[in-house]
């Protein structure tokens, strides 16, 4: 009886390479979207705390501030890492939403908070197919601060007791 032949190491690393490739193109144009994301986030951010009127302008500039540096930081290590994946950083934000009033610039800003946290589960998820460590870390580390991000906006659009 003759038994298949087993690929030499050449040929499984050749296989190795294709694959990796191919999972650092999905990452690549999710860490994009991402990135397009973030552009958006710094933009939104900034310009609402510019703009914003009404009795919390003060409490509420400094922390949309906050968020924008925040945001640039995301920012930065996403654009690193797809360098480091042979990929090539957007420069396209995403929509970026401006409204007139505080409360729904929060409400704008709430939205894509949770947009970017719904990204960014997806590309942990596929940091930890490819057994990215570093990746998956970082970016569980970025949604955490989005996540904090959400729930001061959510503390800011609640009602008073």
């Amino acid at each position: 009886m003759r038994f298949p032949r087993k690929k030499g190491l050449r040929e499984r690393a050749i296989v190795g390479v294709v694959t990796r490739m191919v999972d650092n193109k999905k990452v690549i144009n999710e860490l994009n979207a991402a990135l397009s994301m973030e552009i958006a986030a710094i933009v939104q951010y900034s310009h609402n705390s510019y703009t914003i009127m009404g009795p919390w302008r003060g409490a509420l500039t400094g922390e949309l501030e906050s968020f924008a540096k925040d945001e640039m930081s995301h920012m930065e290590y996403v654009s690193e890492k797809i360098v480091a994946l042979g990929g090539v950083p957007s420069t396209q934000p995403a929509a970026i939403n401006t409204p007139a009033t505080w409360r729904a610039m929060l409400e704008a800003d709430l939205a894509a908070e949770n947009a970017a946290i719904d990204r960014y589960k997806t590309i942990i998820a596929l940091a930890d197919e490819l057994g990215d460590v570093d990746l998956k870390k970082s970016i569980e580390d970025i949604t955490s601060q989005e996540y904090g991000h959400k729930e001061a906006l959510e503390k800011f659009l609640k009602e008073p007791m």
